[in-house]
């Protein structure tokens, strides 16, 4: 079986976009993609179970899994912190790279059922912050 001067000029093009393809696909930079730093970065200065102000500069490097609620919620915020814990270890080796912060909106009655108490039933890592209500 013989070519033709046209199958012969096909077969050459293909060889041509393989060697082609896979030059590029040798060459193609295949670093990551910068990340983009937020255009919103959070700031507070709440103080946790033990009076220590915690500002987001002690969590430098982690992620920050923050949740809003109260230790007399009879719902939400348990079911919350639930699944916050779940997340938690679920991400196994990786759990060091998140600070789950609870952060109370009535800090005041908060303080003196024991947020530190309530937040570490749920578990270990979560960190209960309570302000008074110009922190909050």
């Amino acid at each position: 079986m013989r070519l033709t001067t046209l199958q012969k000029f096909l077969w050459a093009a293909v060889a041509v976009a393989l060697v082609a393809m896979g030059a590029a696909f040798l060459l193609v930079d295949r670093s990551p993609e910068p990340i983009a730093q937020a255009a919103f970065r959070p700031t507070f200065s709440l103080p946790d179970a033990g009076g220590r102000l915690r500002t987001p500069a002690d969590f430098e490097g982690k992620h920050l899994l923050v949740f809003f609620g109260f230790t007399n919620c009879p719902d939400i915020c348990p079911t919350t912190l639930a699944e916050v814990a779940q997340v938690m270890d679920d991400l196994g080796d990786q759990a060091g790279e998140v600070q789950p912060l609870f952060i109370s909106i009535d800090p005041e009655r908060d303080r003196e059922m024991g947020l530190a108490e309530y937040t570490e039933a749920f578990h270990p890592s979560i960190l209960g912050l309570a302000g008074d209500a110009a922190q909050t």
